[in-house]
């Protein structure tokens, strides 16, 4: 090569190397230095721009980094992404870890050195959590775990991992890694905070028995030093006894709560599920002096006039309804702004109703309709209630001989029946406004909206199990209707019947309906009878009328008897019921007097006979046999 070229060459390189900006490795190390010392006095924006300088540095002909680091570069940009993340829990600006994880990301392809891959991992899954996508984070943990089982990250690990879990509701991997922490870091700061959320999530499952017991391993003497979870321990296990019937073990255990932390925050819900226990025990002078207790433990009101409504309730249903009225109004004297007000007030209004106090009620009612209107799940109830307070109280009228001031509260009870089932179709109340209605119609004397209504009734309720019973009821009444005001006794007859078992009537053959089919298939029997009597020719008597009216009694008599019902009570299948012997010996009567209209005298007179000598009937059934021979002139 020409001898001046090599020479303009070299001249060019040492030109180059001369005048390329050279830098220092003990400036790199004293940068990275001076950003870890302002990281750990916290102030992460002035550490995260000597980092940034210490990168820039090192990137400067010369610098020999691995003096510092082997991978120098990874190990900035981890630490830069440490400060980010503390930027963002010190501040609340979540946009701190998006840039963490945008570090991350960035150094994560190249990074080679262990320690600052575990590093990268267990911060990736941190800052995940925080940003609380903890599907995301999951992997990030388990990856720590598995790659880095000697990691000093593995416990915040397994506890994140607890704590992810909780919050998706993943419980039983959320005990896992509790229990993780429990068993393998004893002496963790996280001990107390796993063994209270594996307690807890058993409590969230509903699986009491469980809960309760991990509560107890709170209240032992490797958690005395906090105090706090004990307390809250100690109350929990005994609500989750309380949760499962062990009432008095729970009494107990609430109990010893109360005595051992009088100040904790748990103390008013104790005393509250204290008088609630007593309450369903009706013991319910111990559930108010409980329930005192719990008032008298919390300045908050809204509490407050919650348990002074759990006071009002424990009157009310131990039938005091006088002291129950003055618990609700202390109520609205003492907490006007209660959510519990309207219950209060329908409380008071329902109170007066059971004290037979139909006027006060009727006021009581239009008050919670007229202040609540707003509380859908009111309204059709008082609706309905105020008929009922207006019936009652026209029934009351009725028997002091008040009858104007009687049919006017009749009319208003029966506009309320028919506003609760026209306006709330669907709501429980509605059938039973339909049944008020009725009667209403009924004692106003209009038969004719009375038949349609009561039709309608029936044939609306009578397949309902909770409702076929009223059904049933006004189906006897409308066939008494028939019977009684109408005298279409054969068309009385047909509605008799229809109470009957199924398939020849409407109704199940369930002890609920016994009194109301002996009593029909009485009523069934005479109105044949009362047909044939209207429809004879001198003293014949139809036949097929005759033998309809005996198979209605022998129905009666066949089913209800005491050789054939009484078998069903000893089984237990049934109770016995009072109005069953004077039914079936009336239709024993009645059959019997068919009988000697078809001139069967023997037939009638062994049914005479069938009434036992400790009957009131007994007298009677043998004044009828000695009148039946004269009848059939034998005398």
């Amino acid at each position: 090569m020409n001898p001046r070229v090599l020479t303009a060459t070299a001249l060019i390189a040492l030109g180059f190397v001369l005048f390329w900006p050279s830098g220092s490795s003990k400036k790199v190390e004293r940068l990275y230095k001076d950003g870890e010392q302002l990281y750990s006095t916290e102030n992460y924006e002035e550490s995260i721009a000597k980092f940034e300088e210490a990168l820039i540095e090192s990137e400067k002909w010369g610098v020999k980094t691995a003096v510092i680091d082997k991978d120098f570069v990874t190990l900035a940009k981890y630490r830069i992404s440490v400060c980010y993340s503390k930027l963002a829990e010190d501040t609340g600006d979540v946009n701190y870890f998006d840039q963490a994880v945008a570090t991350i990301e960035e150094v994560w392809p190249n990074a080679k050195v262990p320690k600052h891959m575990e590093g990268l991992t267990y911060l990736w899954g941190h800052v995940l959590y925080k940003q609380e996508k903890y599907e995301l984070a999951e992997p990030k943990f388990n990856e720590l775990i598995e790659n880095y089982p000697n990691s000093l990250f593995v416990e915040n690990a397994w506890y994140a991992l607890g704590q992810l879990n909780y919050k998706l509701q993943n419980y039983d991997a959320c005990r896992q890694g509790f229990k993780q922490v429990l068993d393998g870091f004893p002496n963790s700061d996280f001990k107390d905070d796993a063994q209270h959320l594996i307690a807890q999530s058993f409590l969230d499952e509903q699986n009491y028995e469980q809960s309760a017991q991990e509560f107890d391993r709170l209240a032992t003497e490797e958690f005395k030093n906090y105090a706090d979870l004990q307390a809250e321990a100690m109350y929990k296990a005994a609500y989750c006894l309380n949760q499962i019937s062990r009432f008095e073990e729970a009494i107990t255990r609430y109990t010893n709560f109360v005595t051992k932390f009088p100040t904790s925050k748990y103390v008013t819900a104790a005393y509250f599920d204290m008088g609630a226990v007593y309450a369903r025990q009706k013991d319910y002078d111990n559930a108010r002096v409980n329930y005192e207790l719990a008032i008298q433990n919390t300045n908050d009101e809204d509490v407050q006039s919650e348990i002074q409504t759990a006071i009002g309730r424990t009157y009310y249903d131990e039938e005091d309804y006088a002291n129950a009225i003055v618990a609700y109004t202390t109520l609205l004297e003492n907490y006007p702004t209660s959510q519990f007000i309207s219950e209060a007030k329908l409380g008071i209004a329902d109170s007066h109703f059971k004290l037979s106090s139909w006027s006060e009620a009727s006021v009581a009612y239009q008050r919670v309709l007229d202040e609540h209107a707003d509380q859908s799940d009111l309204v059709p109830y008082v609706t309905f209630q105020l008929g009922e307070a207006h019936y009652k109280f026209a029934t009351s009228l009725k028997e002091t001989g008040q009858a104007d001031s009687a049919t006017e509260n009749l009319e208003i009870s029966l506009g309320w029946y028919q506003k609760a089932y026209n306006d709330y179709p669907t709501d429980p109340v509605a059938p039973h406004a339909l049944y008020g209605a009725i009667w209403a119609l009924n004692d106003l004397d209009r038969k004719e909206e009375l038949e349609l209504v009561a039709r309608e009734f029936i044939d609306k309720n009578r397949e309902d199990p909770q409702l076929d019973i009223l059904a049933a009821e006004v189906q006897l009444r409308f066939a008494d209707m028939k019977f009684n005001d109408f005298k279409q006794y054969n068309e009385a007859a047909v509605e008799y019947a229809r109470l009957w078992d199924k398939p020849d009537g409407d109704y199940e053959p369930l002890p609920k309906f016994h009194l109301l089919k002996v009593i029909a298939k009485f009523q069934e029997g005479r109105s044949y009878y009362e047909v044939a009597s209207e429809d004879s020719e001198g003293d014949s008597l139809d036949a097929d009328l005759l033998a309809k009216s005996i198979n209605a009694y022998g129905q009666a008599i066949d089913k209800f008897n005491d050789e054939s019902f009484l078998l069903g009570v000893e089984a237990g299948r049934y109770d016995d019921f009072p109005e069953r012997t004077q039914q079936v010996e009336a239709a024993i009567l009645n059959k019997a007097l068919v009988h000697e209209k078809r001139d069967e005298w023997l037939i009638a007179r062994d049914l005479y006979e069938a009434i036992g000598k400790n009957s009131d009937n007994y007298e009677r059934s043998q004044l009828l046999i000695a009148q039946s021979y004269i009848e059939e002139g034998k005398i």
